[in-house]
C-alpha cells in the first residue's frame, strides 16, 4: 500500500473497509513525531493518546499539533510520512504520501469545523508541506538530516571549513564555464556535471548510510558547489 501515513492518521471514513484507527497503531511510523514521552488526552472527547496523532483513535477529531519542548527532540520529517530516517528516499512514494495527508489535513476540508480544528488544519498542513519540500530534494534533505544531528554548518549563516580541495575544484569548474561560449561546449558540460551531480549524490547516500557524519558534511558541501554550478551552466545556456 503507497499511503501508509496517511492510513494510521485518517479519519475511519476515508481508510478501505471503514476500520478504526485504533486497529492501526502496530504501524510503526504512523505518528507526525517520535517522542517516546509524549501523551495527551483527545481535545474533543478527553480519550488519552500515548503518541502524537493527527486524529484522535476513538473521535476521529483532528488532533492539536505537537510543539516539541527544548530537550525534547525537534519534529521528525520522515515520521510525518511514516518513513524511516534514510538519506536514499522514494520519490514518487513520498509524492503520494504527502498528497495522501494533505488531502485528510487540507485547510479546505474544514471550513464549516469549529474555528479551533481549521487553525489545527492549518498548521499540520503548513508543517507537513515544509516537511515534504526539505525531503524531496537532495541537498534541503541532506542538510535537514546533518542538523537532526547537531551539524547546522551547512544552514544559511553557517560557518563551515571547507575542503580545499573542492573550493579548488570549484575554481576550476568556474575557469572552464568562462571560457565556454558556445552552446556545444556549454552543453558537452552541462552534461559532465548532471553525471557528477548523480555520483555525489550516491556519495551522500553511502555516507549516511554508514553513519559518518564527517564524510555526508564534505560530501554536502561538495554536493551542494556542483548543483550551483549546474544551475550556472543553465542559466549561461539561456542567456546566449
Amino acid at each position: 500500500r503507497d499511503a501508509e501515513a496517511g492510513d494510521a492518521q485518517a479519519p475511519r471514513q476515508d481508510r478501505e473497509g471503514g476500520h478504526h484507527a485504533h486497529q492501526h497503531h502496530h504501524h510503526q511510523h504512523a505518528h507526525p513525531h517520535r517522542s517516546q514521552t509524549w501523551s495527551s488526552d483527545c481535545w474533543k472527547c478527553g480519550e488519552h493518546l500515548a503518541r502524537a496523532n493527527f486524529f484522535c483513535p476513538g473521535c476521529d477529531v483532528i488532533q492539536k499539533p505537537v510543539q516539541p519542548k527544548k530537550e525534547e527532540p525537534a519534529i521528525d520529517f520522515f515520521g510525518l510520512f511514516g518513513l524511516p530516517i534514510n538519506y536514499e528516499v522514494d520519490k514518487s512514494k513520498l509524492e503520494r504520501l504527502f498528497w495522501n495527508l494533505q488531502k485528510k489535513l487540507h485547510p479546505d476540508r474544514y471550513n464549516n469545523k469549529t474555528e479551533q480544528e481549521q487553525e489545527f488544519s492549518a498548521e499540520h498542513s503548513s508543517k507537513i508541506n515544509e516537511a515534504y519540500q526539505t525531503l524531496k530534494h537532495p541537498i534541503s534533505r541532506a542538510i535537514y538530516m546533518l542538523e537532526q544531528r547537531g551539524i547546522d554548518a551547512l544552514s544559511e549563516g553557517g560557518q563551515t571549513e571547507t575542503d580545499p580541495e573542492i573550493l579548488m575544484q570549484a575554481m576550476e569548474d568556474r575557469e572552464e564555464l568562462d571560457e565556454c561560449n558556445a552552446l556545444p561546449e556549454l552543453e558537452a558540460m552541462q552534461a559532465r556535471i548532471e553525471a557528477e551531480l548523480a555520483e555525489r549524490e550516491a556519495i551522500v547516500a553511502a555516507a549516511f548510510a554508514q553513519d559518518d557524519m564527517k564524510a555526508a558534511t564534505r560530501a554536502t558541501v561538495n554536493l551542494k558547489y556542483t548543483h550551483k554550478l549546474l544551475e550556472e551552466i543553465k542559466e549561461k545556456r539561456s542567456n546566449l
